[in-house]
C-alpha cells in the first residue's frame, strides 16, 4: 500500500478560509473584515488563501468572527 505524505499546511489554510467565509457571510465583506484587522482587502485575501497569519492576526480574526473552541482547534492543528 503506498504511503501518502499529507500536506497539513494546505489543509489548515483551506479550513481557515472555509470557516472564515462561513462566519462572515451576511456580516462582513472582505473589505470590512480587512479594516477590522488593520489590513487591506488584498492582504486579507492573500493571507486567507495561503494561511500565513501571525498569531496576533489570528487572535483578532477569531475574536472578530466569534470562532468557537472547536473551530479554533481545527484551524490551529498545524500551527
Amino acid at each position: 500500500m503506498p504511503r501518502i505524505k499529507q500536506n497539513y499546511a494546505v489543509y489548515s489554510a483551506q479550513d481557515l478560509k472555509r470557516i472564515t467565509d462561513q462566519k462572515r457571510v451576511g456580516i462582513y465583506n472582505q473589505e470590512e473584515l480587512g479594516k477590522r484587522l488593520n489590513m487591506s482587502q488584498q492582504s486579507l485575501s492573500i493571507k486567507l488563501r495561503n494561511g500565513k497569519f501571525t498569531m496576533k492576526e489570528l487572535q483578532k480574526l477569531f475574536q472578530t468572527l466569534d470562532f468557537s473552541d472547536e473551530e479554533i482547534l481545527k484551524v490551529m492543528k498545524t500551527y
